[in-house]
């Protein structure tokens, strides 16, 4: 058969022979439609139609054309015809009629004009804010709509920042037909909802709820944005769907986001309820992978950690009856990243945790000022339980208790650095604190502490801790016991002493507690190799090097000492003593002991004296005094070595450096300041008598001095000095030789003046034969002779 308009459709049954003969019916086989389009002319194709082949089942072609067959049939009957009429002219008369019943609804029973100016009569007044209203229409048959209102943060919309948005707000009217019109509920879809609690707005919400007297109110897909002041609660959460139903003093809100709750999806499902005359509260909420990105803020409220990244989930219950206060919950972390908001003595970074997996339950009951509230961690096979407390007076106590299996599990909850390649170890604390409420003695504590294992491997230390044991007393008496290895040397500690807390309070008003009391600590080991800890030294002196750039491109306001976290905590009022005793100390292990290695450090508050000697083929000793209770603070450092065993680079000289067998010396080193620009700037190195033994020059070229490769130099060091070095000399084999140094042109230069001996066999004295005198000028790359 062929279809209007040109086009032709043509069906086959049967499946065509190869020879392009039709075949015969079969069953289940497929039809075959052709289908021709007519081709208008045009100097491209010769033909005036193309006609394409569709194959469809048998079954469903024969389904669409019996179906249009009966259409057809039912369409030519008379009957049809006049059915199709009446149809539409009862379809005229029902839309007449809803013209008819607008327009009278909208002229005799409701005043629109009144409505829109209730609406911002209401919020003006009771609100106290901005709001503008659009078009305002009615419905057939009862329904009203708002279209854009916004309520403004403020009394004008200079701040652009709204409580409340909506693009069309929808009114259930009931008692129109009776002309006594109310609103039964109000529906607003893709709102935008943003309060802060610090707003007196927000308490009053309820009351506002209460006063209107609506029986319902839904906002569904609500954007919902929650500020305490400056900080973000939540942010932009999409989606949430609030009914709220009032009954007499009661209001109940459902809360929700989705109607199952698919495993991988978001999920928000909660109820709240309240009764306006009795200020009973009751809050139960479910989530699920909520985006701690826009989370995060609201749970900071409640601990010490604020979600950045991630997905939380979790229940909370919170009841109220206007004086008590309950709240209990649990949350889960997934992949969470994040940064902890307990403030460390002296934290210079922010402490972030990345991609942790954890469990936290908590509790917490509160009557005014006073409570209890419980937190229990659980992160794998470790755990934390805190127990924290306020009492009326408005002193805190604490009870903590941490077990981790494996150190390298909590990894990413601590502070370390990425370069950090091994970690491990057990550990077990229970601490208990509690506040006394006296000044000078503000917290009494007792703990016990043990550590099992432990492993610290990064490219600047080899820490072992085989065993440590820590107790403390509620009087403050502590001892501790520790023994491993470092770098793989073996290594104890003993601690004694009594520890305590005082209570300080900062410019600000807010507190801190330094650290008081005294400790004794004595260490042993059997070896110290220097060179093990070059790579921490080189960390350190550029971590100082790039503190004193910092300070000398920026204006960095200068800072006493005495007002530094460091000295505040630390060093402000304990006291005690450290002993370090080491069997042998070298630079590195293919070089000679220097000797056995003592150390002894006493310090006061404000002030502290190091005394160390070294004593073995050579001997070596060291004093020093240190004040820094003032706004400027002195170090000075006496010392002097006598044929101590050496075999490093010691000194430069002609672009080389200097490395001497041993070292004889004779100095002191003076600085001030309160940063490390300052103590750069007014440090003051004198070193009187350097005596260089059996010393190998390594640098580019030939030694200036014509000394055999192992020779002696002395002279004396001034730092800063100008020249550095005076007094020169160099003796080696029969050369023995003299300097006189000076600067000319910015340059350093020497005088050099000297003789070669033979030894006389007569006498038994060295003769001279014979004499030299020349200039050399020194810089960064070598010496020049003039």
């Amino acid at each position: 058969m062929s279809v209007g308009s040109g086009r032709g459709i043509t069906e086959i049954s049967g499946k065509p022979s190869t020879e392009g003969n039709l075949g015969e019916n079969q069953p289940g086989s497929p039809t075959v439609i052709y289908l021709t389009i007519p081709l208008p002319k045009n100097p491209f194709f010769k033909k005036d139609s193309v006609t394409f082949q569709i194959a469809v089942p048998a079954k469903l072609y024969q389904f669409i054309s019996s179906s249009f067959q009966k259409i057809q049939t039912i369409a030519e009957k008379p009957s049809f015809r006049k059915i199709s009429i009446a149809l539409i002219v009862v379809f005229l008369l029902l839309a007449a009629a809803k013209e008819t019943a607008e327009w009278y609804f909208v002229r005799r029973v409701l005043d629109l004009r009144g409505v829109k100016e209730l609406t911002r009569g209401f919020i003006n007044e009771e609100l106290d804010r901005a709001v503008t209203l659009g078009v305002v229409e009615y419905e057939f048959p009862n329904h009203v709509f708002i279209e854009d209102l916004k309520i403004s943060s403020d009394e004008d919309f200079a701040s652009q920042r709204m409580i409340f948005k909506a693009n069309k707000i929808e009114l259930l009217l009931r008692g129109l037909w009776k002309g006594q019109p109310s609103v039964r509920a109000i529906r607003v879809r893709n709102a935008q909802l943003s309060i802060d609690l610090e707003d007196k707005i927000s308490g009053e919400i309820l009351s506002y709820i209460h006063k209107i007297n609506i029986p319902e109110i839904r906002l569904e897909d609500t954007t919902v944005t929650v500020y305490k002041g400056g900080k973000v609660l939540l942010e932009n959460v999409k989606g949430i769907d609030f009914d709220i139903r009032k009954e007499d003093t009661k209001i109940n809100v459902q809360i929700s986001d989705s109607l199952f709750p698919i495993p991988g999806f978001r999920y928000v499902s909660g109820r709240f309820s309240t009764d306006i005359g009795s200020k009973n509260m009751n809050l139960e909420i479910l989530f699920k992978n909520a985006k701690a990105e826009s989370s995060g803020g609201l749970y900071s409220e409640f601990s010490q950690f604020f979600p950045k990244k991630g997905k939380i989930s979790g229940r909370a219950v919170l009841e109220s009856d206007g004086t008590n206060l309950k709240v209990e919950g649990k949350t889960e972390f997934s992949n969470v990243k994040g940064i902890v908001l307990q403030e460390l003595p002296l934290q210079t970074e922010v402490w972030e945790w990345k991609d942790i997996d954890l469990e936290h339950e908590w509790t917490r009951d509160q009557k005014g000022d006073v409570f209890t509230e419980e937190h229990k961690v659980f992160s794998g096979e470790d755990k934390l339980t805190l127990l924290k407390s306020k009492n009326e007076k408005g002193l805190k106590s604490w009870d903590l208790s941490l077990t981790v299996q494996d150190l390298d599990d909590i990894r990413n909850f601590l502070p370390v650095s990425s370069d950090l390649k091994t970690l491990g170890g057990s550990l077990d604390l229970h601490w208990k604190g509690s506040e006394t409420g006296s000044y000078g003695d503000w917290m009494k504590s007792e703990a016990k502490f043990s550590l099992q294992d432990f492993i610290w491997k990064d490219p600047y230390l080899d820490l072992e801790i085989k065993d440590a044991e820590l107790g403390w007393n509620v009087s403050g008496v502590l001892e501790a016991k520790l023994k491993g290895k470092q770098f793989g040397l073996p290594w104890s500690a003993n601690l004694k002493g009594k520890t305590g807390y005082r209570k300080g309070v900062k410019g600000d008003g807010t507190s801190y507690f330094p650290l008081q009391g005294e400790y004794n600590l004595e260490l042993e080991t059997d070896s110290i190799v220097l060179s093990n800890f070059f790579p921490l030294y080189s960390s350190v002196r550029q971590w100082i090097r790039e503190d004193i750039h910092t300070r000398m491109e920026k204006l960095i306001p200068e800072i006493n000492f005495t007002r530094t976290p460091i000295y505040k905590y630390f060093l402000e009022n304990p006291t005690g003593s450290l002993k370090l005793t080491s069997k042998e100390v070298k630079w590195d292990l293919g070089l000679p002991s220097m000797g056995k290695l003592d150390v002894g450090l006493k310090f006061a508050p404000s002030q502290s004296r190091l005394d160390a000697s070294i004593a073995g083929s050579g001997t070596a000793k060291l004093n020093s005094y240190f004040t820094y209770g003032t706004d400027n603070p002195y170090f000075g450092i006496d010392f002097e070595t006598i044929n101590l065993a050496w075999g490093v680079p010691s000194f430069s000289f002609c672009g080389g450096d200097l490395i001497p067998e041993s070292l004889d010396s004779d100095g002191n080193i003076r600085f001030n300041g309160n940063n490390f620009l300052d103590i750069h700037d007014r440090m003051y190195v004198t070193i009187d008598k350097v005596k260089l033994s059996n010393t190998i020059w390594k640098g580019k070229g030939e030694f200036p001095v014509p000394v055999p490769p192992k020779f002696e130099m002395g002279f004396d060091y001034w730092n800063p000095g100008s020249p550095p070095k005076r007094n020169v000399y160099w003796k080696g084999g029969n050369v023995s030789a003299t300097a006189n140094s000076y600067i000319d042109s910015d340059s350093v230069k020497y005088f050099v003046t000297g003789n070669t001996y033979s030894l006389s066999s007569e006498s038994n004295s060295a003769a001279p034969i014979s004499a030299f005198a020349f200039k050399i000028k020194e810089n960064g790359a070598g010496c020049i002779k003039e």
